[in-house]
């Protein structure tokens, strides 16, 4: 299956979209942020969501114009599968947390392939 040079443009901006705006939230909402972390026993909870705040927006800009895509492309998923193990634990979760944080895992899972599809249909 060929996919068009737009067709691959447009899964690059609406991740890019994705990982840019939660940057930006998480830096408007860092302290409530930092404290989730926290309570999730996170090591360095500061430094850590910093890191991320920047790789998302970096990344998310970089994913646009498909700047260092691999290089990117590579961070940003083991960001996601990090944060996965970390944070999203779902599996110690009863109830409506439950759900929750399995839905938060999920589509982490869901970004991973999203990202590996657009650096393999790359045409830039």
């Amino acid at each position: 299956m060929e996919f068009s040079t737009y067709s691959v443009l447009f899964a690059r901006l609406l991740m890019a979209a994705y990982f840019i705006v939660t940057g930006f939230v998480y830096a408007r909402d860092w302290q409530i942020t930092v404290q989730k972390l926290r309570q999730a026993h996170i090591l360095l909870p500061t430094p850590a969501l910093w890191s991320v705040i920047t790789l998302y927006i970096v990344g998310g800009s970089f994913l646009i114009f498909a700047y260092k895509l691999n290089m990117i492309a590579t961070l940003l998923i083991a960001t996601l599968l990090l944060v996965n193990a970390l944070y999203h634990r779902f599996w110690i979760y009863v109830a409506d947390e439950y759900r929750c944080m399995l839905k938060k895992f999920m589509v982490n899972l869901a970004l991973v392939g999203a990202i590996i599809l657009v650096v393999l249909t790359n045409h830039s």
